[in-house]
C-alpha cells in the first residue's frame, strides 16, 4: 500500500462505509457521527451497497443537512469496492449485529484501520493498533464515540499512521498461513 497523505488540512479525512442496506447495519450512525465530526474536522463518507433502508437512510441523510459530507455509490462490482476502501484514510463498520465481517480483512490487509462497535467477529479482529472499538451502550452514545474517533485520527496523523501500520500487521497476524 503506497503511503497515505496523511498531512492535516490537505484534504478531507476518507471514511468508508460497504454493507446492505438492512436496520442491524446501522448506517444511521455513520451518517450522524460523520455530520457530527464535521463541526470540527474536514471529512467525506464514501457509503457503497444498497438494499431495503435505502430510502429511509438517504432521507435520514437528507435532514442531517450537508450533503456533500456524504458520497452514495450505490452497490458497486467488488473490484470498485475494493478500490473505495484501498483509498480511504479509515472504515466504520457500525453493525451491531452478524458474523465477522470480511469487509474488516479487506480493510486491514490495505493498511486501513477499522473503526467499528466492540462485538461479533470484528470486535475481536480489530485490537488497539489497528482500529478504534467503540462500546456498544445506546445509538446516541455511539454516533458521538464513532465521531470522536473520527475527529482524533484526523487531528493526529501520527496516530493515523499508526493505525495503519498496525492494521497491516494485523492482517498478517490474521492470513490463514499463521493459523496452522
Amino acid at each position: 500500500r503506497a503511503e497515505k497523505d496523511f498531512q492535516i488540512g490537505t484534504r478531507p479525512l476518507r471514511v468508508a462505509w460497504c454493507g446492505t442496506f438492512v436496520s442491524r447495519k446501522a448506517l444511521p450512525i455513520a451518517l450522524k457521527a460523520i455530520q457530527r465530526a464535521a463541526r470540527k474536522v474536514s471529512v467525506q463518507l464514501d457509503i457503497v451497497g444498497s438494499g431495503e433502508c435505502e430510502k429511509l437512510w438517504k432521507s435520514v441523510a437528507e435532514k442531517l443537512g450537508n450533503s456533500s459530507l456524504f458520497i452514495w455509490h450505490g452497490s458497486v462490482p467488488h473490484d470498485d469496492a475494493m478500490d473505495i476502501i484501498r483509498r480511504s484514510d479509515v472504515m466504520l463498520l457500525t453493525s451491531l449485529q452478524e458474523a465477522t465481517a470480511t469487509v474488516v480483512v479487506e480493510a486491514l490487509q490495505f493498511g486501513v484501520p477499522v473503526i467499528c462497535h466492540d462485538l461479533c467477529g470484528f470486535g475481536a479482529i480489530v485490537t488497539e493498533t489497528s482500529g478504534v472499538k467503540i462500546p456498544v451502550n445506546s445509538p446516541r452514545q455511539s454516533c458521538h464515540a464513532f465521531a470522536e474517533a473520527i475527529v482524533r485520527v484526523s487531528q493526529n496523523p501520527e496516530i493515523l499512521r499508526a493505525l495503519s501500520k498496525g492494521a497491516l500487521q494485523r492482517a498478517r497476524e490474521i492470513s490463514w498461513p499463521n493459523q496452522t
